[in-house]
């Protein structure tokens, strides 16, 4: 019996049903799946997820699985500026390696590709494509488009801005983020 991870996308595959010619593998979430990853990832909504596998054997002599792999999805983001929802479409390429969890490196090299365990001869296809969801979100979200006025000024160079009380008094310019800095940019 296996201790693998309950997963919104259920599908796994066992090591020894992968050919040593290899494999495809496709995940393709139904709309329950999508609302359970929506509310797991913490955003409104998934629209569409499909995650491709390719599945081959690793080197001769160890019981590792190579996995190259694509995953498309429609999601909607909350913009961390505006609290605006909105549309993105996440179309990223990955690659990882399944090992047996016995054979996972306690001190993995931050340089190699990513290590998913699998205990009892099984690969959690469907847990492996939801972490890749997860991983390709952004971690602060921005509808197209939006910005803050002090972001804008300061994206413009503007770091003189000044702002007018209501006793029609100058007041002090804004400490911008990384003013500091800004006699040590450089052009592009």
């Amino acid at each position: 019996m296996t201790s693998l991870i309950p997963s919104e996308l259920p599908q796994s595959l066992r090591v020894d049903a992968v050919p040593s010619g290899g494999c495809d593998v496709v995940i393709t979430a139904d709309p329950v799946a999508l609302d359970a990853l929506a509310l797991r990832m913490g955003i409104p909504a998934v629209l569409q997820f499909t995650c491709q596998f390719a599945l081959g054997r690793g080197p001769t002599g160890t019981r590792a699985v190579l996995a190259e792999g694509h995953l498309h999805a429609r999601v909607v983001l909350s913009c961390v500026i505006t609290t605006e929802s909105f549309e993105c479409v996440l179309d990223e390429p990955f690659a990882l390696r399944f090992v047996p969890l016995s054979e996972l490196d306690e001190q993995p090299d931050p340089e190699a590709i990513d290590e998913v365990p699998y205990e009892d001869g099984v690969l959690a296809l469907g847990e492996a494509a939801a972490e890749q969801l997860a991983l390709s979100l952004p971690a602060f979200p921005r509808r197209p488009g939006a910005e803050t006025s002090d972001e804008s000024a300061f994206l413009a160079g503007d770091e003189t801005q000044i702002r007018i009380t209501n006793d029609g008094m100058e007041d002090e310019p804004p400490a911008l983020p990384f003013a500091a800095l800004a006699p040590r940019r450089q052009p592009m």
